[in-house]
């Protein structure tokens, strides 16, 4: 989904001004790009596409970027529903109760003999988890990674944190007790669900001329 993004962004700005020539030169590089990612991530339905020659390139591409956006989309909504299975709504009471229980763990941390650092770290997490609570759905990893750091220093020996075990508990309780009100979601798709929605078409050839270098632009 962000590599697509950044090529339709090279390509736009690769069609502005250009003449049709290098028109249809833009087109086939962006197909090219496109393609060349599919096959690195394996995803079968957008990595087999044969790139056209000169000639038929307008209606090559409209027909690999109708293909492109239909994946994208599926993919966008795999990407929610999955954000749905680990967060929770929660209403304004039990908002209200994490907010207190998370300012509690805050001065716990802050009594704590720790050093400034690891201080800091905590503050991060709880300060990441508390504005997640304010969301219209509160997601699950800021809240995972603050307890699995408090556990860490307590088995480390720092026992003033100890009573942020049973804070970190009763706030579970009230994220468990909102997750259980969920209806469950259907099956998630498969990623072969995806890799496989296309019969695959001929293998592409390369197609250097045109095409512009990633470089470190590539978000990952």
């Amino acid at each position: 989904m962000v590599l697509v993004g950044l090529f339709d962004e090279q390509l736009a700005d690769d069609m502005r001004g250009n003449e049709e020539g290098d028109t249809r030169l833009a087109l086939i590089s962006h197909m090219n790009k496109i393609t060349g990612a599919a096959r690195a991530l394996h995803i079968d339905a957008l990595s087999n596409w044969e790139l056209p020659d000169h000639d038929n390139a307008y209606d090559a591409h409209h027909s690999f970027d109708l293909a492109t956006k239909n994946i994208v989309l599926q993919f966008q909504i795999q990407k929610a529903r999955i954000g749905f299975i680990y967060s929770v709504e929660l209403d304004a009471a039990a908002k209200a109760r994490i907010h207190n229980l998370v300012n509690e763990i805050r001065q716990l941390i802050e009594a704590a003999d720790l050093d400034e650092r690891k201080k800091n770290s905590l503050f991060s997490k709880l300060n990441a988890f508390d504005t997640d609570v304010d969301r219209v759905r509160t997601r699950f990893e800021n809240g995972m990674l603050l307890g699995i750091s408090i556990a860490n220093l307590i088995n480390k020996g720092a026992d003033a944190l100890k009573p942020a075990n049973e804070l970190l508990r009763r706030i579970n309780e009230l994220l468990g007790g909102a997750k259980s009100k969920e209806a469950d979601p259907e099956r998630l798709p498969s990623p072969d669900d995806i890799k496989h929605i296309e019969k695959p078409k001929k293998q592409i050839r390369d197609f250097g001329r045109g095409s512009r270098e990633l470089d470190d632009q590539i978000p990952f």
